[in-house]
Parts: C-alpha cells; sequence; structure tokens
C-alpha cells in the first residue's frame, strides 16, 4: 500500500507537470496530502469523511508550505486521470470507474526501495525549502 502511494505521487509530479505560475512544489505537496486518504477512502470517494480529512490534510500543508489554500481543480482531473492508468496498467478493483479518462502516464514495474526513495527525497526537497524560507 505505502509503495503504491509512493509511485503514484511520482507518476502524478511526472506526468501532470506544473502549469505556468503554479508553485513547482504544488505538484509535489498532492502525495502528501494523500497520503492518509487514499488507500482507504478510495471506494468512498464521495463520502463526506474523506473529503473533510483531504481538505483538512491540505490546509495543514498549505499553512507550513504557502500554496493555495484550496487544491486546484485541476489536481483532483489530474488524479482521476493518473488512476485510469493506474487502473489500465495494474489490478482492477470492482468499483474503479469504467469511464475514466486517462491521463497517459506509461506506469511500469519499480523496485520498492526506488518508490520510497523519490518519496523521502521529494519531502525532503519540500522540507528544506520550508527551513529556507
Amino acid at each position: 500500500m505505502k509503495r503504491r502511494l509512493y509511485d503514484h505521487q511520482w507518476y502524478f509530479e511526472k506526468n501532470r507537470g506544473v502549469a505556468k505560475g503554479e508553485d513547482p512544489t504544488a505538484p509535489r505537496l498532492h502525495g502528501q496530502v494523500c497520503g492518509n486518504t487514499k488507500g482507504r477512502f478510495r471506494e468512498g470517494k464521495y463520502m463526506t469523511t474523506s473529503k473533510m480529512i483531504e481538505k483538512r490534510n491540505w490546509l495543514a500543508i498549505a499553512q507550513l508550505f504557502g500554496p493555495s489554500r484550496e487544491t486546484p481543480p485541476e489536481f483532483h482531473d489530474a488524479d482521476n486521470r493518473l488512476i485510469g492508468d493506474e487502473l489500465v496498467n495494474l489490478d482492477p478493483i470492482d468499483w474503479h470507474s469504467k469511464d475514466t479518462i486517462r491521463l497517459g502516464a506509461r506506469i511500469g514495474c519499480r523496485f520498492p526501495e526506488v518508490s520510497e526513495g523519490d518519496f523521502l527525497r521529494t519531502f525532503g526537497d519540500l522540507a528544506n525549502r520550508r527551513a529556507a524560507a
């Protein structure tokens, strides 16, 4: 589960890119927001509890690192599209939407230590950025 989250964040950042005028760390922060919700709540994504937890996580991260106080709508769109790519390349589950529009990421096999290293490096970059501010 943890490895899949690490990979999801890595693919999100690499395939979505950074929009013009956007804080370049914002896509990285997306993975930190999802860390406590995706694996447990994706099936019940429409549950109020899931949305409240996700919003609370984003607000806490926004306070620390300074991105927008709202999760950008483009992030939700890219996140859902990346999940479509994961569905094609990983194990589909009954509750996955059949009409998900894909982001176009090529999901491959990554070693767990590589996934974890990328995730921790991203976290370190964010922590160093905050310390320098």
